[in-house]
């Protein structure tokens, strides 16, 4: 016990070598490793086939994107089926852009009837949608999430 209070006293013992160690490593981390996220800041896009219109596309996370694939799953195992093979894929991609429609569009003006804006998780909203803006719209997500890359 003794010994154990002359070492602390004097300086001695492993922690005091140890411990700058540490903090050293942990400061030379700090400064190497970037912290990478997903913009929380949506991109606000002017539509130009609804004069006074927007829309705010959120970027996917990485999480986003394995689930969305998952959705086109379906799609890729059918093609090797001689039934309708253009109907199963129309089916797996209006699957997809119901869920990008849903889940990417962090922000709009757009009204399906006065003072009622669009509710893009509702399908039944979504059919109604002209196809000028939701083609325009659906530009704009493929845009801010590259997806005419995922093929390559």
């Amino acid at each position: 016990m003794l010994l154990l209070v002359l070492m602390v006293t004097l300086g001695g013992g492993c922690f005091n070598i140890v411990t700058p160690c540490i903090i050293r490593h942990h400061e030379q981390r700090e400064l190497k490793v970037p912290v990478i996220v997903v913009s929380a800041e949506p991109t606000h896009y002017d539509l130009k086939t609804a004069e006074g219109c927007y829309v705010k596309i959120k970027e996917m996370s990485y999480g986003q994107r394995i689930h969305r694939a998952g959705l086109s799953g379906a799609m890729k195992i059918m093609k090797d089926n001689k039934s309708d093979y253009a109907g199963e894929i129309a089916m797996e991609t209006s699957r997809i852009t119901e869920w990008d429609f849903a889940h990417l569009i962090a922000e709009h003006n757009l009204e399906i009837s006065e003072g009622v804006p669009y509710n893009f998780a509702n399908k039944d909203h979504l059919s109604k949608l002209p196809g000028r803006v939701g083609e325009e719209i659906g530009k704009y997500i493929d845009e801010v999430n590259n997806f005419e890359d995922e093929g390559n």
